[in-house]
């Protein structure tokens, strides 16, 4: 994940990326629908103000248990809000 600070207070933007290294394209439409639905699900509630996030698309994300995509994307959010970007 990247994430950009834009120095305002507006809420949190998001998006996303999935090259053809991961796969083809069924697989690169299936892992960038599961990542639109987990940023719509999770940075409301846990994303900082005024920040931009971008989720990557890795080889597995179009496979990986969804409880451990939400898992993971908590606890990079968690460890964000700590440090200063």
């Amino acid at each position: 994940m990247q994430i950009h600070n834009r120095k305002d207070q507006n809420p949190p933007r998001f998006g996303i990326t999935a090259t053809r290294k991961i796969g083809g394209a069924v697989v690169r439409t299936r892992a960038k629908r599961r990542l639109r639905a987990l940023g719509q699900a999770v940075l409301p509630r846990h994303a900082k103000p005024g920040h931009d996030y971008v989720l990557i698309a890795r080889h597995n994300t179009a496979r990986l248990p969804w409880q451990k995509l939400t898992d993971s994307l908590v606890a990079v959010l968690a460890k964000h809000k700590y440090d200063e970007t």
